[in-house]
């Protein structure tokens, strides 16, 4: 008989077969129900003589499973945190890993484009006089150019009178006041710091005339420091004796009134009587299209052009723009004169700013790329970030092997260093006006037996042409240097190699800071006395220091970089030699 499908209709005489089994919850499970489990109802607890033993015993077995529960929650709670500190671990390693890669790949690529980046020629200058913008001063004022006037005697007033007027001028263009300074007097009410300097100027007719000042500067937007510079100016004019002085400024590209407030200036200067170069180049520079450096080189140079036509020059000064008192300036003259140095230079500081203001309103050395010491390094730590956490005026010469310079710098007298520049030096002016090396290494010179006496060190080079600014961007195997740096650095090799630093004289870049407490305590510690010579102990023993066998340089690096050793900087020979 055939099988019945199972689509077919059911047949009376066939039982029904049920493909799956099926339960019904109203029937007892020997009728396909299904089958519950009973509810464990556990029974009161009995306390006292009637309390049954076996509850004890389900207690401890109760508890002892809630122990082992809690025992494998913390396991799994200590060990879900190692590996959550592993997982940490791990990414601030990596991290740590990516950013080191990214300082390591901004270093290379930096020095990259340095070395291989191709600059454009430096904007040559097209300047012009300003003395026509401004208006002449009072004849009454005009110096008789046939007599020598001491300028702290009866002719002292029409220096006053010249200041009234330019103050006078400034003010009508909203100018700050030009002696807003706490200065050293130089005058006629006090003499005492002229008794000092009364060497360096020529004092009356019958007086040998002495070498002549170059005062130079290039300035930018600087109508705000402008007033103050003035006096400055005017007055170390005025007391060297104006037939004495030559002021050269070249302002390029300022869009104050840096300009007209030079055209005054110049006013001023012939009012006085004193020969001037004041020139101005409307142009802006590009400076991304040049190389920095090379570019400042021929701003520099030229306001030394003044050099290529008359070098009866004993003294180039020159002045950034900076607030400075006339004091300062003579002084630097005086000390470059007195110690038989070449170089002369100031320190110039700036006020913490932001966080470090505010944990520390002291202030900070500026010019850390330029400055050397006789060791060849910086004057502070390039990487010492939390210098500025610290008293500034502390921080200088405080590296291993400079203990003897920092015993001078802490008493406040002058420290032989290697360069600076620092806002104002002076130089002698004879590397920029001949390829003659320094009399000290000539031993045909007149000097005496005792001044020849020097460092042992190879001789200097003789050169085909005066020093100028330069840059070192194109000299394969030199660094890339400020031009203040390498200005140095080519006087050491025409063996121009005594430079100091003044600790008593310093400049700001702002005026508030000038009057700093921390500035003038340095100043008070060894203040310019009014003796026309040094003291025993202010006096440089030149031949007791040995010159650096190497120095540090950090080249120019345009953007963002770090300054790290290891990573920028670079050692070579302090000056060039034959070889």
């Amino acid at each position: 008989m055939a099988r019945p499908s199972i689509d077919s209709a059911p047949d009376d005489s066939t039982p029904e077969t049920p493909l799956l089994p099926r339960y019904r919850s109203d029937l007892a499970p020997s009728e396909g129900g299904e089958e519950k489990r009973p509810r464990r109802v556990r029974a009161a607890r009995r306390k006292g003589p009637w309390a049954n033993p076996k509850d004890d015993e389900d207690d401890s077995g109760e508890y002892s499973g809630l122990r082992w529960m809690n025992g494998r929650r913390k396991v799994g709670c200590g060990a879900c945190a190692f590996s959550s500190a592993r997982c940490i671990l791990a990414a601030s390693i990596l991290t740590l890993a990516v950013v080191l890669a990214a300082l390591a790949c901004l270093v290379y690529f930096q020095h990259f484009w340095t070395v291989y980046r191709v600059y454009g020629d430096p904007l040559v200058p097209d300047p012009h006089e300003v003395e026509g913008m401004a208006e002449r001063f009072p004849p009454i004022l005009a110096r008789n150019t046939s007599a020598v006037e001491d300028p702290v005697g009866p002719q002292a007033w029409r220096l006053q009178a010249i200041e009234d007027e330019l103050q006078a001028r400034f003010s009508e263009m909203g100018l700050p006041g030009m002696t807003t300074l706490p200065c050293a007097g130089i005058s006629a009410n006090d003499t005492s710091l002229s008794s000092r300097y009364s060497a360096l100027r020529r004092t009356g007719p019958s007086q040998p005339r002495q070498g002549k000042t170059l005062l130079a500067l290039n300035l930018y937007n600087s109508q705000d420091v402008l007033p103050s510079l003035s006096h400055a100016l005017l007055t170390v004019t005025s007391f060297l004796d104006p037939s004495t002085v030559h002021v050269s400024i070249f302002e390029n590209g300022s869009t104050d009134q840096t300009t007209l407030a030079l055209a005054h200036l110049a006013a001023a200067l012939t009012a006085l009587g004193a020969s001037h170069t004041i020139l101005s180049d409307p142009r802006k520079t590009n400076w991304k299209a040049v190389d920095r450096i090379t570019q400042l080189s021929v701003y520099r140079n030229v306001v030394l052009a003044p050099l290529e036509r008359d070098q009866d020059f004993d003294d180039v000064v020159f002045v950034n723009d900076v607030f400075v008192c006339p004091s300062d300036v003579l002084e630097l003259v005086f000390q470059r004169k007195e110690q038989q140095a070449d170089a002369a230079c100031a320190t110039d500081w700036i006020a913490n700013k932001g966080f470090a203001k505010t944990w520390n309103p002291s202030v900070r050395f500026y010019d850390s790329w330029v400055s050397r010491s006789l060791s060849g390094e910086t004057f502070r730590r390039q990487e010492d970030f939390l210098a500025t956490l610290r008293q500034g005026v502390n921080v200088l010469f405080d590296q291993p092997g400079e203990e003897r310079y920092k015993a001078r710098w802490d008493k406040g007298l002058p420290v032989p260093v290697y360069s600076c520049w620092n806002g104002l030096l002076a130089l002698d002016a004879r590397p920029f006006t001949s390829t003659s090396i320094s009399p000290r290494y000539d031993h045909s010179s007149s000097l005496s037996t005792a001044s020849h006496k020097s460092w042992s060190r190879d001789h200097p080079l003789v050169s085909d042409k005066p020093a100028r600014f330069r840059s070192a961007v194109d000299n394969r195997g030199e660094c890339a240097a400020s031009e203040c740096k390498l200005i140095a650095k080519d006087f050491w090799s025409r063996g121009f190699d005594r430079w100091l630093i003044v600790p008593s004289v310093r400049v700001t870049y702002s005026e508030p800071v000038y009057s700093n407490p921390d500035l003038l305590s340095l100043v008070a510690r060894h203040p310019p006395s009014p003796s026309p010579s040094l003291d025993n102990e202010e006096r440089i023993d030149w031949p007791s220091y040995t010159s650096p066998e190497e120095v540090v340089c950090w080249a120019w690096t345009p953007g963002p970089h770090v300054d790290f050793e290891w990573a920028r900087a670079v050692w070579e020979k302090p000056y060039q030699t034959a070889a």
